[in-house]
């Protein structure tokens, strides 16, 4: 909202981000994107704001995410990428500069359309992709009774962002 475009949206170690900084960082990874709506793009990037601006360009581009956790052994990050029918990864040397700006439009997405997917550990034997639809996310966030938080609360983004947990935290 315009009455928060100056406020502090993420906070981190490596800095902190207002949130017209967070949405125009989005718009240059969407635009850095490309055509991607509808895909999967696997995340590869430590906790931080650049991992948010990563999953907000992401959204904006119409695609899903698919955070992976940095830590993770080549072939458990290999089976979530398969697992969930992603073909792209994104890192840190492939993101914009914070700085850059663009003019980026996001078009509207369906409801119903992947907002992000989550790889399940594989205690069965084998990761499986667990996909979020969009109508879910604000649900999550606005419309549940467990927890109060208003504009000046701050909420830790603690556990692993592979966690499906993470969304809300975020």
């Amino acid at each position: 909202q315009a009455a928060d475009s100056g406020r502090v949206a993420v906070r981190h170690a490596q800095g902190s981000v207002t949130y017209t900084a967070l949405g125009a960082w989005g718009d240059a990874i969407a635009a850095h994107l490309g055509p991607v709506r509808d895909a999967v793009i696997g995340i590869a990037l430590p906790r931080g704001t650049a991992m948010i601006a990563a999953w907000l360009g992401c959204l904006k581009a119409g695609a899903a995410y698919l955070p992976l956790d940095p830590a993770w052994p080549e072939a458990r990050r290999d089976a979530a990428l398969a697992a969930a029918g992603a073909d792209r990864v994104l890192d840190a040397a492939m993101l914009p500069a914070r700085d850059t700006r663009v003019t980026f439009r996001p078009s509207p997405v369906h409801p119903l359309a992947l907002a992000c997917v989550f790889a399940t550990s594989g205690s069965t034997g084998q990761p499986k992709a667990v996909g979020v639809p969009h109508r879910a996310i604000p649900r999550l966030a606005l419309d549940q009774a467990f927890a109060a938080i208003g504009p000046g609360d701050v909420v830790v983004q603690a556990g692993s962002a592979a966690f499906d947990a993470a969304s809300w935290e975020v």
